[in-house]
């Protein structure tokens, strides 16, 4: 896609944010189906992602639009949608081990946090979502507008089976 950076570069500046700021949430953009990606390029991508500190990732598949350079390569060397539809999904699972892995490390205590839009089934389970200064998703008890500023804390994190954090309950305060 000539980037005019390499993974190293990439990785050297994703080390000093963890180094200068360990608490911060770092995400990425990831394409996965770009024309010629093969099996061996994945597994390098899926490999660095796997050893950088991202905290998400906004994964999408390839979408050829009609008139650019990418264009006349999908139809070259197109990756099969099974292909990018199972990248995907390790991507995915990644990012759900990462995720529970930097909730584990956020710990419990007061944190900042903005409200998202409640859902139906939100209001009728009296909760709130909302997403913490470092991107972390959590419930609060109660229900509350969208884009508003609380201070919360952790009343108890919800696990899963594996113990893996995947929503954290917050009171607000």
């Amino acid at each position: 896609m000539h980037r005019r950076y390499r993974p190293w570069h990439y990785a050297e500046k994703l080390s000093a944010i963890r180094e200068a700021m360990p608490e911060a949430a770092v995400g990425a953009d990831v394409m996965v189906g770009f024309p010629g990606e093969t099996d061996a390029l994945f597994e390098e991508s899926y490999r660095f992602i796997a050893h950088q500190p991202f905290t998400y990732l906004h994964l999408f598949p390839f979408s050829a639009r009609p008139g650019t350079a990418a264009w006349g390569l999908a139809q070259e060397k197109p990756v099969r949608g099974e292909a990018v539809r199972e990248r995907l999904a390790r991507l995915r699972a990644l990012m759900e081990e990462k995720q529970a892995a930097f909730r584990r490390l956020a710990g419990e205590g007061r944190l900042p946090v903005v409200t998202l839009k409640a859902s139906d089934a939100d209001r009728a389970r009296k909760v709130t979502p909302a997403l913490s200064d470092n991107f972390l998703a959590v419930e609060i008890d109660g229900v509350f507008p969208a884009n508003q500023m609380l201070w919360a804390t952790v009343s108890h994190p919800n696990n899963d089976e594996d113990g893996a954090a995947q929503m954290w309950r917050v009171v607000p305060n």
